[in-house]
């Protein structure tokens, strides 16, 4: 499916009805019966002539010049308009043509219907727990769902285990649980699922009905070095028309790790059955080139693939594998911005087609280029680079055959912005653990990889190891905290380990912000909390989010004045998960000094004064905050304070106009959704009895 999206800043008229790339216009009736109609361009539209049709019968046409920045805008009067069911507005260029046009009735046959089934759709619904489902197709499709969109909260394990405890050969729970292990860098255990599903696909025939269970069981064999029982599984998936295309891919890639001409002439004529079904598989086509230019070395053969990649890079200038094998440097380092990430992309690739020389040239060349001042983006890392190219020299190049402990070269090299994330990346660094090659940075990654693919255990073992090969490392002191709590909830050992990363680095704000939230959670009191957050002052101020548990903790012990010269010190800006964070304690500081004048009860009515001060002072949010109350958000509280204070002042009046706004609330606003009932409720019956 292709579709294209158009952005540009139109201004001034509204939202408008209908829109192009050219313009865009709105056309909209008054409580009065006029209609008021406008249109800006995205270019000049110079002699154009906006047309004015009512019901049916053009009635006015104007010449008008409209640029970008001065849309043309025009009220209709109800005399001009006189008794009209419907206006159109059109624009019409130099030549005659219809630019654009829209009616004063907004929503379009077509519109109303699409919208009528969307309507029906059934709101989504939390799902059952796997016991209670009794159909083994809904559990399935739940767990495809799960996984699917990556839900935060369930996992799709579950359901299929459910699934297969009733039946444990189901073909669709294998597939989908082979392919998560598989991203996993579980591969055995992949292979295991993908085993099963193709035992049960073919045991009354041998054709599936679906080349996917082979397609995968394939590729974890590739992952597991057995090439042959994976040729032959991709070739089964290439019964199936789904998978035809992929399948083909991959045969042609272990052809050219084979090499020699029988490999070759396979890859060119593998490479030439994905284009019969899939023109647009540039890897198919690179591979083509690439087997022309190894197989018979003639003139022909070297001009074709040229051609070949030449058209590859017509179609798609950004196709960095066509480019390198092109031998496009120049443009290669230009049009990747010497990424990392690309180059790495680009090198699994050369070597997934068994071109290790052109991997490790690749690789070395990138580091020169590094190495004389090329262009690197901030948050990248070299190390991986570097890991590669050390897998290529011990493992793909069977290094240390004589049993000896491998020794690597990268110890030595900073991790910062090591977060090996593809499954070749995985590969790498697990076959140079297993060589011997147990450093600091090779645990670390290894820790990270593991950690994301929630097999945490073994990340907790890499990080232990990585502290212990070097325990001035924070960031895996600060790793193994994290997952101290949130694995194991050993709130001694987070504790001791984010401890540990402080001393390693008394630099790091982050380090104070995350240890001060994990003693929120471990339940330590606000005035130790407050104390260890004093002592980290000048961290404590570069962060909006540990600033603000600062604040909380002030308020916290009833040091509300403090509370409030900390939010006017500085400007907060928003962050996901932040929302209404610092509005939330700036209300509250002001809500207890207003609620302390009231209670001292002075005879002369100055304490009322002070806390209506208050009140209004919560209600007008300073703009150093960054937010304000959101629309929907309950003020109860607030309105009930002020109340009260206007009824100490005798104005009686004004506070029932008070209670009446805190008692008419409906709802509230929290955590970015609308809940009907909150703790704002009690402030609403308060506002009630006071009526």
């Amino acid at each position: 499916k292709t579709f294209s999206q158009y952005w540009w800043p139109y201004q001034k008229i509204g939202v408008p009805q209908n829109a192009n790339r050219e313009a865009a216009v709105r056309i909209v009736r008054g409580e009065d019966g006029s209609f008021s109609a406008g249109i800006v361009v995205s270019s000049v539209q110079g002699c154009a002539t906006v047309r004015l049709v009512v019901d049916g019968r053009t009635v006015k046409s104007v010449k008008v010049d409209i640029l970008p920045e001065r849309p043309w805008q025009r009220t209709f009067s109800v005399k001009d308009v006189q008794g009209a069911k419907n206006l159109h507005v059109e624009l019409i260029d130099c030549i005659g043509g219809v630019v654009i046009g829209a009616d004063s009735v907004e929503a379009k046959p077509r519109t109303q219907q699409l919208e009528r089934i969307e309507d029906k759709r059934p709101v989504a619904t939390e799902p059952p727990a796997p016991k209670d489902i009794a159909s083994t197709d809904e559990l399935f499709l739940t767990a495809e769902h799960l996984d699917q969109y990556r839900h935060p909260t369930r996992a799709p394990e579950s359901y299929l285990d459910e699934l297969l405890r009733r039946d444990p050969g189901d073909c669709r729970a294998h597939i989908l649980y082979g392919k998560r292990l598989l991203s996993c860098g579980l591969f055995e255990e992949a292979r295991d699922h993908f085993a099963a599903a193709v035992a049960r696909l073919t045991f009354r025939h041998p054709n599936p009905y679906t080349g996917e269970a082979h397609y995968y069981l394939g590729l974890a064999l590739d992952f597991l070095g057995k090439d042959d029982l994976a040729y032959d599984s991709y070739y089964k998936a290439t019964w199936d028309g789904a998978w035809r295309s992929s399948a083909y891919t991959r045969l042609a890639m272990i052809d050219m790790r084979r090499g020699g001409f029988a490999g070759y002439s396979a890859a060119a004529e593998h490479s030439l059955e994905v284009w019969n079904v899939n023109v647009m598989n540039t890897h198919a086509a690179v591979m083509n080139a690439l087997s022309l230019k190894l197989g018979v070395r003639d003139r022909v053969n070297a001009k074709l693939a040229e051609e070949t990649l030449d058209a590859v890079l017509k179609s798609d200038p950004l196709d960095h594998l066509a480019r390198w094998v092109r031998g496009d440097r120049k443009g290669f380092l230009a049009r990747t911005r010497n990424n990392v990430q690309t180059v790495l992309d680009v090198a699994y690739d050369l070597i997934d087609m068994g071109q290790t020389a052109g991997a490790k040239e690749l690789l070395e060349w990138y580091l020169r280029e590094v190495g004389r001042g090329g262009a690197r983006a901030a948050g990248e890392s070299d190390l991986m680079v570097k890991y590669v190219l050390e897998w290529l020299t011990a493992v793909a190049g069977r290094l240390a055959e004589d049993g000896s402990p491998y020794q690597g070269g990268q110890q030595q090299e900073l991790p910062d912005w090591f977060f090996p994330s593809r499954l070749w990346d995985y590969r790498v660094l697990r076959d140079l653990w297993e060589c011997g090659e147990r450093s600091r940075n090779v645990a670390y990654g290894l820790g990270n990889f593991l950690y994301d693919r929630k097999r945490h255990e073994e990340a907790l073992a890499m990080w232990k190891v990585a502290v212990k090969a070097d325990p001035s490392f924070a960031t895996a002191w600060r790793n193994l905290g994290v997952a101290l709590w949130n694995v194991r909830r050993d709130a001694k050992g987070a504790m001791s380990a984010y401890r540990k990363a402080m001393t390693a680095d008394s630099t790091d704000a982050r380090l104070v912000a995350e240890y001060d939230q994990l003693c929120e959670k471990c339940k330590v009191s606000s005035a130790v909390r407050l104390k260890f957050l004093e002592g980290k002052a000048a961290l404590v101020a570069t962060r909006d989010d540990a600033t603000v548990q600062y604040v909380t903790c002030l308020n916290d012990v009833g040091r509300y004045e403090d509370a409030l010269k900390v939010l006017a010190s500085r400007r907060f800006h928003p962050w996901e998960g932040g929302e209404g964070k610092v509005l939330a304690q700036y209300t509250r500081a002001h809500l207890a000094l207003g609620w302390a004048a009231v209670m001292r009860l002075a005879g002369d009515g100055s304490p009322h004064q002070i806390a209506l001060e208050h009140a209004e002072k919560a209600f007008d949010t300073p703009e150093n905050l960054g937010e304000a109350y959101h629309l929907l958000q309950a003020k109860a509280d607030v309105n009930y304070l002020k109340g009260m204070a206007l009824r100490g002042l005798g104005r009686e009046a004004e506070a029932k106009a008070a209670f009446t706004a805190a008692a008419d609330e409906a709802g509230d606003f929290q955590s970015m959704a609308v809940t009907e009932y909150s703790e704002l409720s009690y402030w609403r019956g308060l506002a009630l009895a006071a009526l």
